[in-house]
């Protein structure tokens, strides 16, 4: 988590600092070479508008790249979080200081005004403020920036959830009948916590226990493995214990990972197995 909360703050001061870059190369550009009275009061909205963006774009790189890493998703966006909320309040510092220094340099005249909308309302009528003024200015744009951050991460994460809507799937119990027949087993089926065995590698089994064990309830399974599927657990009595798409997010179970005893977890690792990777 510190690793990926030390990406998020570098990769965000960096943007940061770019943006406000510009918009002060963009304000200089125009005294040079207009002959207008420049009024410089783009530079907090350009950071409003910075902090959007990297709402937006922050959260779904953190996740993806948090799970590259192997790091759980709630860590993930917590350290996604943290390090846009720092991010914009030294953004906001920013923004007062370079408020700052424009007018102390100015101070009014000239062909260049610095004026935010901060000023524009609590204190029209003061071209330099006291340094409590650029404080306050520092804590309203920061307040500012977090909410359209977190706006864009509100944003992010819908747009997410509606992409992947039916594209993934966790079937359990008689999960693993994707469209084939089931039959009966022999003798009064599979009941209790039983072993489960390996067939084929797979992302969902890292870091569960060999053989695995987790509960059955059923007198019946699959015929086949249907087509497109490939076999991952199989047990002494049933072999089509769990399957996966090859291509697509879907899986099914005929055992039952979410019930548990308290000693016998190794269903509750797969399921977060699957809430991280899906």
């Amino acid at each position: 988590m510190k690793t990926l909360l030390r990406y998020r703050l570098t990769d965000d001061l960096r943007s940061a600092g770019a943006a406000l870059a510009v918009v002060v190369g963009v304000n200089i550009l125009m005294v040079l070479f207009t002959n207008d009275r420049v009024y410089g009061s783009g530079t907090g909205a350009a950071m409003a508008f910075w902090a959007l963006v990297v709402g937006i774009a922050a959260l779904r790189a953190d996740l993806r790249l948090g799970n590259q890493m192997g790091v759980c998703r709630r860590e993930a966006f917590t350290a996604s979080v943290v390090g846009t909320a720092v991010s914009c309040a030294a953004a906001a510092v920013g923004v007062a200081a370079v408020t700052a220094a424009g007018q102390l340099l100015t101070d009014g005249g000239g062909r260049l005004e610095v004026m935010e909308p901060y000023q524009m309302v609590y204190a029209p009528d003061t071209y330099v403020m006291p340094l409590s003024g650029y404080a306050a200015m520092a804590v309203f744009c920061a307040a500012f920036y977090l909410c359209a951050a977190a706006f864009g991460m509100l944003c992010s994460a819908a747009f997410w959830r509606a992409s992947r809507a039916g594209k993934w799937a966790l079937g359990i119990g008689m999960g693993a009948a994707f469209g084939v027949g089931i039959r009966r087993l022999p003798g009064e089926g599979e009941f209790g916590f039983k072993p489960l065995y390996r067939q084929t590698a797979h992302p969902l089994l890292e870091g569960v226990a060999e053989p695995l064990h987790c509960l059955e309830l059923h007198r019946c399974e699959i015929d086949h493995v249907p087509e497109g599927f490939s076999l991952l657990l199989s047990s002494d009595l049933c072999r089509g214990q769990m399957i996966a798409h090859a291509s697509r997010s879907l899986f099914g179970t005929q055992f039952h990972p979410e019930l548990t005893d308290g000693y016998h977890r190794d269903g509750i690792q797969l399921l977060e197995n699957f809430l991280r990777l899906y």
